[in-house]
């Protein structure tokens, strides 16, 4: 059985680059690792079972950049995320407060 490759660009494999799923207004929603990624956008395995909504910000903590994202896909622990916007740097200190270990709280 073979399946065919939807994806207009190539993507690039990250190396399990750390991330975070936020709502559009920035609350967390989870932890997840960045797969790979395209010009278009990502797949990411996420490390809890959460209630994601179709749109999204996802953080890439090496990175410290932020794309809005569109949920295209999901199953088995991974997501398919189209991006609707161009990758947004984040300052220092946001950066700092969105990757620090008590940013759900």
């Amino acid at each position: 059985m073979t399946t065919q490759e939807r994806r207009e660009d190539s993507r690039r494999r990250t190396r399990l680059r750390p991330g975070k799923l936020l709502t559009e207004t920035g609350r967390y929603l989870t932890d997840c690792a960045i797969l790979d990624r395209s010009s278009a956008g990502a797949r990411v395995r996420l490390f809890e079972a959460a209630a994601l909504s179709s749109e999204m910000t996802l953080f890439d903590e090496s990175e410290t950049l932020r794309w809005s994202v569109r949920m295209v896909w999901s199953g088995d622990g991974q997501a398919g995320l189209c991006y609707t916007s161009p990758a947004d740097p984040v300052g220092a200190e946001e950066a700092e407060r969105i990757a620090g270990r008590y940013y759900a709280v």
